[in-house]
């Protein structure tokens, strides 16, 4: 393949280096909260589990909790400052990798990432403006350079490579997730792909139609922002545990937890443990069908953790945004896909580090799936980093023809301008209590 026809400028190629099978390679993940990254031997094409994955916080997230915020504050005048930091981010996971692998940085050949598609424009110095400007499908190839070219790193003589995506809000880690698992190769049977932590993607496949959306469009979606939500990592507290104590007239409330680093100290709410609050308030009655909290839990909000870490009437109101958005998202999708001639789904995967960790019945209580949708969800984990690995061992020019194929196949759908959006939108809104 002509490296040429590929490139673009110096800051920002198209396509740039041949394949390297020798040394290693890195995979990274860059989640909503939490960066991932996991060491492969490119020579054996496999990866080289030892000590696991290696996690850290993603740091875009201080610049908003979801995607569109993070799109509203690089056209604000940060965007220079945003990419840095997430070159950052990349460079010191990779240095942490290493270390933990014992690799010398001569040895990294191959870099590849993926992420929402703000992550994509950072790395490929694109304006992010035009994220800003289209909800359907975009320019969105995958790219490659050198670590110079992509992170500004002279330290590394490694290729990085980029993944494709789909829309400003469909990004390449829905592209990576549905190549992890072949599901635009599965034909006379359908497949779902369920993201549902901050932008709540979803793609339904069948051969080689596939179906797009994301709740993250709907107007208010993560709005307020859940002020103590944590990158699930160390001292983020997780299975949350609410009790009432029926012989105590006061009706307190106790709370139980534990963090992913058993031995640190709460820091804040990961996202599962947002979860876990709402179906226990749902649980235990302390919620109406609106959202409305009941008191004293309107007036001074559930206390978690000290005085510090607290889950409040405005994060519900978030919560219940969060679900119906999602679980709207799905029925829209469903409702297309049967238009299309697409079957039942016979599986559908619920992928990403919180929706791996998602307990099904929690989910139901909550109201996020339709009922007849549950039964068939299997949790998979870090199907992202599941398809930058499939893509390291493949060969390169073959993974992107496949990687090129599941982006002209994808038909993004845009729930606001579907004609029942308003009726289930308002449905969903409410609690089954």
């Amino acid at each position: 393949m002509d490296n040429e026809e590929y490139q673009q400028t110096d800051e920002a190629p198209r396509w740039v280096g041949d394949q390297i099978k020798e040394g290693y390679g890195i995979a990274i993940d860059i989640g909503a909260t939490t960066i991932q990254a996991v060491l492969i031997n490119l020579e054996l094409g496999f990866w080289t589990g030892g000590q696991g994955a290696v996690y850290s916080p993603n740091h875009l997230c201080d610049f908003g909790s979801d995607v569109k915020e993070q799109v509203r504050v690089a056209n604000e005048g940060q965007e220079s400052l945003m990419q840095q930091i997430l070159c950052d981010d990349i460079l010191q996971i990779v240095e942490k990798m290493l270390a933990q692998g014992k690799i010398k940085p001569e040895l990294l050949f191959e870099i590849a990432i993926t992420g929402n598609s703000l992550v994509y424009y950072l790395l490929n110095k694109r304006p992010c403006i035009e994220l800003k400007t289209h909800l359907g499908k975009g320019d969105m190839p995958m790219c490659r350079g050198t670590a110079k070219q992509m992170l500004g790193a002279d330290s590394y003589h490694a290729y990085v490579t980029i993944v494709a995506g789909i829309s400003s809000l469909v990004g390449p880690d829905v592209v990576a997730g549905i190549y992890a698992h072949d599901l635009d190769y599965f034909e006379g049977t359908t497949a779902m792909l369920l993201g549902l932590g901050m932008n709540g993607e979803i793609a339904i496949c069948n051969n080689n139609d596939i179906l797009v959306a994301s709740a993250a469009e709907v107007q208010g979606f993560r709005g307020g922002h859940i002020l103590e939500v944590v990158p699930e990592i160390g001292g983020a507290i997780k299975n949350v545990s609410l009790h009432i104590d029926p012989n105590d007239e006061s009706k307190k409330v106790t709370v139980k937890f534990s963090t992913f680093d058993y031995n640190a100290s709460p820091i804040g709410l990961s996202l599962s443990g947002v979860f876990d609050i709402v179906s226990e308030i749902i649980r235990l009655g302390l919620v109406d069908k609106k959202g409305k909290l009941k008191e004293p839990l309107f007036s001074k909000g559930l206390t978690v953790y000290g005085q510090r870490i607290k889950f409040t009437q405005q994060d519900m109101n978030t919560v219940q945004i969060w679900k119906a958005a999602t679980r709207t998202a799905i029925e829209i999708i469903l409702e297309e896909s049967e238009k299309w001639g697409m079957r039942w789904p016979y599986q559908a995967c619920s992928v990403g580090g919180f929706s791996y960790r998602l307990p099904l019945d929690k989910a139901v209580r909550i109201g996020f799936f339709p009922p007849k949708l549950v039964k068939e969800i299997v949790p998979v984990d870090r199907s992202p980093v599941r398809g930058l690995i499939k893509f390291l061992d493949e060969d390169i020019n073959k993974a992107r023809y496949k990687f090129d194929l599941i982006r002209g196949h994808a038909k993004v759908i845009n729930l606001a301008e579907h004609p029942r959006f308003n009726e289930l939108y308002s449905k969903n809104m409410d609690f089954e209590v």
